[in-house]
């Protein structure tokens, strides 16, 4: 069985990175920035200093994380790239069949 620290790796590397940057290196995983950058409607990330990152939520968060002391602020979020094709709605499907 994996441990939490097998899973969930801290960077000490305290580089702020842009947004596109971190995506294209943590693909599907969770990821916690440290003092990061936001747009000006505070929806978007611009950038970021990286943390944590690990596939595994439950565990990132249950770890004991120092790096968060060194920063006023952080947020966490989830970097998801394999989107998963849409459902097609199968209730549209049958009242389109319908006759009136």
């Amino acid at each position: 069985m994996k441990s939490v620290e097998d899973s969930v790796t801290a960077l000490p590397d305290t580089a702020r990175l842009s947004i596109d940057d971190i995506k294209k290196s943590y693909p599907d995983e969770w990821i916690i920035l440290g003092e990061p950058e936001m747009d000006d409607c505070r929806r978007n990330f611009i950038s970021g200093v990286v943390l944590y990152h690990s596939s595994n939520k439950k565990e990132l968060i249950c770890r004991d994380k120092p790096l968060l002391n060194e920063f006023k602020y952080s947020k966490a979020f989830y970097n998801e790239v394999n989107i998963p094709a849409k459902k097609t709605s199968v209730i549209g499907s049958v009242f389109s069949t319908l006759k009136p």
